[in-house]
């Protein structure tokens, strides 16, 4: 999958209409209709884009099938 169908994916997954992500990310309507037209493989976006679909940049770009935008404690000790 490319960075548009990542996206598209996701917000079938968190229930989210691409106005909704536009709003919560701050990326203009035509900047997400250009990445999702063109499925590019990247963006200066992203960040965004990955935060407000509560992912990391990473899954979106392909790097990686977790979804998951939390840094999950894997047993490091914080002292």
């Amino acid at each position: 999958m490319n960075l548009a169908d990542r996206i598209r994916t996701r917000l079938g997954e968190v229930g989210m209409s691409q106005a909704e992500l536009c709003r919560r990310s701050g990326v203009p309507q035509s900047t997400l209709n250009s990445i999702l037209q063109r499925g590019t493989r990247s963006s200066p976006h992203l960040i965004k884009l990955a935060t407000a679909l509560r992912t990391t940049p990473a899954y979106l770009l392909g790097e990686t099938d977790d979804r998951d935008s939390e840094v999950a404690d894997r047993g490091i000790s914080h002292e």
